[in-house]
């Protein structure tokens, strides 16, 4: 691992560490970054510490969609809505993502501009909130079934054992043309899981795992959330788990077998 990975790791760690309640820790890590950039030595802050290094994830609000070579740039805002600060380079453009979407991302700096600021990050994808991607409002059939202890999805063919303490509490249709499944488990009362699946043509060739955790707060009350993609050529899947600090490890121990159990074509 590079130097510069290192630096941007400790640098983000740290920040988490001294970051009080009710902040929201990625804007508050992009205020740091932006700030250290735009002083007397930005640029070399960005050629040491940033430049080449995978940074934590970020988000902020799709302003434009800009055409780059053989590639698209997303420009976002990340301190507010409205100013430009930073462009991904990304060559499967996210389908149904308008103007004023939110938006999540793990990159790689290449460049930076003073004046008009702006930092191009390199990225594989985006995504969206887990809360855009579930709505309430479906009353429609059910998107898959539970037989002898094991979940079908009727669309995208995923499947997974569902223990005996586990259920189903519903399914829904997503704004990017996937289903999501919403499952509980009924010791853990306020804690919640539930897998996100789309049928998707994808670059990697065979079966990636990838598990990311993250802090946040909810009104009021300090939350964690794992998230566990699983992708194929075909499939993309995703296993995410809610509950709070002190209940997340524990939770995610009755989530695990059950993403391992996962079946994705």
């Amino acid at each position: 691992m590079s130097s510069r990975i290192w630096i941007a790791i400790a640098f983000a760690c740290e920040l988490a560490a001294q970051v009080p309640a009710r902040v929201d820790v990625e804007r508050q890590l992009w205020t740091s970054i932006k700030r250290a950039l735009i002083s007397a030595d930005g640029d070399e802050y960005f050629q040491s510490s940033m430049k080449d290094a995978m940074l934590p994830r970020l988000k902020g609000t799709l302003i434009s969609v800009v055409p780059n070579e053989s590639r698209n740039a997303l420009v976002l805002g990340l301190a507010d809505s409205s100013s430009p600060e930073v462009a991904l380079l990304i060559h499967d453009l996210p389908r149904e993502l308008a103007p004023g979407a939110s938006v999540e991302f793990e990159g790689v700096p290449i460049s930076f501009t003073r004046d008009p600021f702006l930092v191009t990050f390199q990225v594989d994808e985006v995504t969206k909130p887990f809360g855009a991607i579930a709505p309430s409002w479906y009353f429609g059939p059910a998107m898959g079934a539970t037989k002898s202890g094991r979940y079908r999805n009727n669309h995208t063919r995923v499947e997974f054992d569902l223990p005996s303490d586990w259920t189903v509490e519903g399914t829904h249709p997503s704004v990017d043309n996937g289903d999501v499944v919403i499952l509980r488990l009924l010791s853990f009362e306020g804690a919640f899981a539930a897998v996100w699946m789309a049928r998707e043509k994808t670059k990697p060739a065979g079966r990636q795992v990838l598990t990311s955790v993250t802090a946040y707060e909810e009104n009021g009350v300090k939350m964690s959330e794992s998230r566990t993609w699983i992708v194929t050529e075909n499939t993309r899947v995703l296993f995410f788990a809610r509950a709070t600090p002190y209940d997340l490890p524990i939770f995610q121990t009755h989530f695990d077998p059950i993403i391992s159990s996962a079946v994705v074509p």
